[in-house]
């Protein structure tokens, strides 16, 4: 501790110890000072009694004598001259002259401000980074400094689940106020240039709009009518999904009997076998085009879908019904045959494939 070095510190009622294992820079003198009185990060100028401004040079040379008088910090408000320093911060200071190394710090409203705008970005963050989905949230606006529909709306949900959660279904006014500037703090590019606040698009005091604000009356309306929100029915199609026939039928679920089945359709001319084999292993079929690394193989293993008409028809009428089947032949609008050539080329080029794809070509 002989090279310790301890410097009384005031910061207005308050009075503590500041010490450095060494002696003091003029930047860690700023920072010790802020971390024991937590208080934000800013900028502050240091002066001497007469009122002469102390830079880092001359710090570091008053730090080197054996009496430091007191230091005075002050923080100018934005606009405000060295001469407007407050009266209570020279009161202070002159009531404090007879102790050594006394430091006194006089944070501006703007000064504040900002930290407070810390603050709140820094809960915002808090709590995207502890929800499902908030980093998501966050990597899109790193990439691209903007937030698409779908990812500010679970911004939105994420925020008001948290704020409910702690201030209840009726947060007041203030909390919704902060965690809308929390908003644009964490994401200054989502704020609104038009607006005077900037946040108003996500919480406006004067009319109670806002992103948070409707959602926030949303599940007001649920909670009152009682009702449970439950997750929407996947809306996903294509081959991948997993559906039961919509016919009863006795299907051959035994692997060896659809292998059977299979080969005696390669190599069978009687179409009225080739239909009935194709409908018993519907199932079996099913599997296979739900089976990412298979269902490219579908016409290897099922190639009479390719030269006996009325294959793809029964299954369809099989899986859907006949009402729906019956709507596979409608006549599509001419701007879809292209878009149907397009995807065609993404897939395995076969022979077969080929072939399709000039015949389409040509009507």
């Amino acid at each position: 501790m002989e090279n310790t070095t301890v410097v009384r510190v005031k910061y207005k009622d308050q009075k503590k110890y500041v010490f450095s294992p060494t002696t003091f820079t003029f930047e860690s003198f700023l920072e010790c000072v802020a971390r024991k009185f937590d208080l934000p990060t800013m900028d502050i100028k240091v002066f001497d009694e007469s009122r002469t401004e102390v830079d880092q040079e001359a710090f570091a040379y008053l730090m080197k004598q054996p009496d430091v008088h007191v230091l005075e910090i002050d923080i100018p408000e934005e606009g405000t001259s060295e001469d407007s320093v407050s009266s209570g911060s020279l009161a202070d200071a002159e009531a404090s002259s007879g102790s050594d190394d006394t430091v006194i710090l006089t944070p501006s409203p703007r000064q504040l401000k900002q930290g407070e705008e810390r603050r709140l970005a820094q809960m915002v963050e808090d709590i995207l980074k502890g929800s499902p989905g908030g980093d998501k949230i966050m990597n899109e606006y790193a990439r691209t400094k903007y937030l698409s529909d779908s990812r500010r709306r679970d911004l939105v949900k994420i925020l008001v689940a948290h704020m409910t959660n702690e201030h209840g279904t009726s947060p007041p006014r203030h909390v919704k106020e902060d965690y809308a500037l929390g908003i644009i703090s964490l994401f200054p590019y989502l704020a609104d240039p038009r607006s005077k606040l900037g946040y108003e698009h996500y919480y406006n005091a004067e009319d109670g709009s806002g992103y948070l604000a409707w959602r926030i009356k949303t599940l007001q309306k649920e909670a009152s009518e009682g009702r449970v929100k439950r997750p929407r029915p996947s809306q996903a199609g294509g081959p991948s999904v997993d559906r039961d026939p919509c016919k009863e039928g006795n299907w051959l679920s035994d692997e060896r009997q659809c292998q059977e089945a299979i080969a005696l359709m390669k190599h069978t001319a009687d179409e009225s076998v080739v239909k009935e084999k194709m409908r018993l292993t519907l199932v079996y079929r099913q599997k296979i085009l739900r089976d990412t690394d298979k269902s490219t193989d579908i016409l290897s293993i099922f190639p009479r879908f390719m030269d006996i008409p009325g294959l793809i028809e029964q299954d369809f009428a099989l899986l859907f019904g006949d009402s729906t089947s019956a709507k596979l032949m409608e006549k599509w609008s001419t701007n879809i045959k292209p878009k149907v050539i397009a995807q065609s080329r993404g897939l395995t080029q076969t022979a077969d494939l080929q072939d399709l794809i000039q015949e389409c070509s040509c009507y």
